[in-house]
């Protein structure tokens, strides 16, 4: 388990990565509009003098609005003000509200008005569980990005034109809300590790709301309570790049849409783990030229794993817990790309392929739960990055490679195959787990 809590622990740390780099876009997005708009008043009105407030938040109902949700929130957690634990403490309406923390403000306009809220993570030594305040946000009119992750909220969803819309983690149940469709410049929305039931809303397909949701880029429902079919006009949705559905046990997929479906976005993420996948690995997923991360885990898929997969060079691969069969295609590992390949609890056989150690790039290698057989490829040594190596529960011999105490080879399962002979004593320095039980040493 503590392998698999390593990778999990993987897949959070690579979005909290991407949701940094999303936070300076986004601001940088921002500015550019912020700057169109100067532009067009400059040329309309050319002779007028502009006045500068570029210290300043000039806006007193936003800072109003502000105020009114601090006190609001804390009524509900019984927090206190000057309580550095309290996310809101550095809000005082005697200051200026574009320096508080978790508050960012347009720059380049004279009004100052707040652009984004982040609102992740309130309180955290103490529990709460309750409404967002009332319509504490209807007066920022130029809010884009409310991120409310990780908190114990529920109730609506806060009516806003926003750009990005995150409220992970929190308590939110009922249906996804038909309105979400309403968002009209709505890029990124990111509903999970929540209690949404039933289907994805219908608001987002017609032809109306796809041409108003023609700038939704990311798609976050995983781990919800959905249910039903998994609707392939998702895949309609042309600027969509990053889509994650999986972790809802009663969503599924339609098989029968493997061999029709022909998308019109260009994805660089999928997760459709748990979905009732069957047959051989969808061959539509090729078209997505751009994919780096794909997570296709707990299904029934089966089959060998297709060359043109294995050309298509993505980063990150979870296709543990199917009925693959068959060896490992050489092209896989002849890439620079791969960091994870996680493919454990499948029926993989053979002997792993030579060159598995041209991947200099991987980090992370689970391949437990086959019949993967002989000799561990020497070549494997050559991983320097390499962080975790989990090989348990194959049928591997011979003696297990030398690594150098120097790597970074950190996690190491061996148990459960047929190594023999001396038990190695080379491995790296900074080895946090070695397994080696229930070999034949």
């Amino acid at each position: 388990m503590q392998l698999l809590d390593i990778l999990e622990q993987y897949k959070i740390r690579v979005q909290e990565e991407e949701d940094r780099n999303r936070t300076k876009m986004m601001q940088l997005e921002s500015i550019v509009d912020e700057l169109e708009v100067d532009v067009e008043r400059l040329k309309r009105n050319a002779t007028s003098p502009v006045t500068s407030a570029v210290n300043e938040c000039l806006r007193r109902d936003q800072k109003q609005a502000l105020v009114q949700f601090k006190s609001l929130f804390m009524k509900a957690t019984n927090s206190s003000a000057d309580d550095p634990l309290f996310g809101l403490y550095s809000w005082n309406s005697s200051s200026d509200c574009c320096q508080w923390e978790r508050v960012i403000c347009a720059t380049t306009s004279e009004s100052r008005p707040v652009i984004a809220l982040y609102l992740d993570s309130l309180v955290l030594m103490s529990f709460f569980e309750g409404e967002i305040p009332g319509h504490a946000f209807a007066n920022l009119t130029k809010l884009v990005d409310l991120d409310m992750k990780q908190n114990n909220f529920t109730g609506s969803i806060p009516p806003q034109n926003l750009r990005e819309l995150s409220l992970e983690e929190n308590h939110f149940g009922g249906s996804i809300p038909e309105e979400i469709g309403n968002l009209s410049k709505l890029q990124r929305l990111s509903l999970r590790g929540n209690s949404f039931v039933g289907g994805i809303p219908s608001s987002l397909v017609s032809l109306k709301e796809l041409q108003k949701l023609g700038k939704l880029k990311t798609i976050r429902f995983e781990n919800n309570l959905l249910s039903g079919e998994i609707p392939s006009w998702l895949f309609d949705i042309k600027t969509l790049k990053k889509l994650f559905l999986g972790g809802n046990n009663n969503l599924t997929w339609n098989n029968n849409n493997n061999a029709k479906i022909v998308p019109k976005c260009m994805l660089s993420q999928l997760s459709m783990k748990s979905f009732g996948l069957s047959g051989k690995i969808p061959g539509w997923i090729s078209t997505h030229k751009s994919l780096v991360f794909l997570d296709l885990s707990e299904n029934q898929l089966q089959g060998p794993f297709p060359e043109w997969f294995a050309e298509m060079d993505i980063g990150s691969i979870f296709l543990s817990d199917n009925n693959l069969s068959g060896s490992l295609p050489l092209r896989l590992f002849q890439t620079l790309s791969l960091s994870v390949l996680s493919l454990s609890r499948n029926n993989f056989s053979r002997e792993l392929p030579e060159n598995v150690g041209d991947a200099i790039k991987l980090m992370i290698l689970m391949l437990a739960g086959n019949n993967f057989s002989r000799e561990i490829p020497k070549s494997i040594t050559k991983i320097y990055r390499l962080l975790l190596l989990d090989l348990a529960r194959n049928r591997f011999s011979g003696k297990p490679p030398n690594f150098d105490p120097e790597a970074l080879l950190a996690f190491i399962d061996l148990s459960y195959n047929e190594f023999s002979g001396e038990i190695p004593v080379s491995f790296s320095l900074d080895a946090r787990i070695l397994a080696l039980g229930s070999n034949n040493f």
